[in-house]
């Protein structure tokens, strides 16, 4: 099972986060899964705008210490994080698209881009750090900014992947077909 936002929440809530498969926050929301005394979404106001985004790590190590996280966790952010059962595997900072974060939306695109890459047979690790990085890549190709809609960034989507699917995944097609 893939959440994010509020089912999130509602897993955590009702203890059961450990057995979800992914989780796609974003770092107030990590910061939500590592509150032990955040037991119900309505206590997340309290986190929009006291995270410490330097303390992300810190979180993550929290959230699985309590078990209120699932196996995997994609943390969207400046830094995107991809871990294992507590274990950060992979940091996505490149392309620097700051503009991302204030986009709404993008964090739905990633959890899909994820969904599809793990029903797609690919690593759950690896589907989770190709999204972070073709969500990048997308908002640095639409040329965002703040006011950049979520469609823009997906447009972006096909050419990102003909561009460098092959080199993220090692999955290749050429115009006949897969390599």
């Amino acid at each position: 099972m893939i959440a994010d936002a509020a089912s999130m929440y509602a897993a955590k809530a009702a203890g059961l986060a450990s057995e979800f498969d992914i989780f796609t926050p974003d770092a107030t929301e990590m910061a939500f899964l590592a509150d032990p005394d955040a037991t119900h979404p309505a206590y997340i106001a309290r986190h929009l705008f006291d995270t410490d985004v330097t303390r992300t790590p810190e979180l993550i190590a929290a959230a699985y210490k309590r078990n209120d996280a699932a196996k995997l966790l994609l943390v969207k952010g400046a830094i995107d994080y991809v871990v294992r059962d507590g274990e950060i595997m992979a940091t996505i900072t490149e392309p620097d698209v700051p503009a991302l974060e204030a986009i709404g939306g993008t964090g739905d695109t990633i959890t899909g881009l994820v969904s599809a890459f793990a029903y797609a047979e690919l690593e759950p690790h690896e589907a989770a750090t190709i999204a972070a990085r073709a969500n990048r890549m997308a908002g640095k190709f639409a040329e965002s900014t703040p006011a950049t809609g979520v469609l823009e960034i997906i447009r972006q989507l096909p050419v990102v992947y003909k561009q460098h699917l092959c080199q993220w995944s090692g999955v290749c097609y050429s115009e006949g077909g897969q390599q």
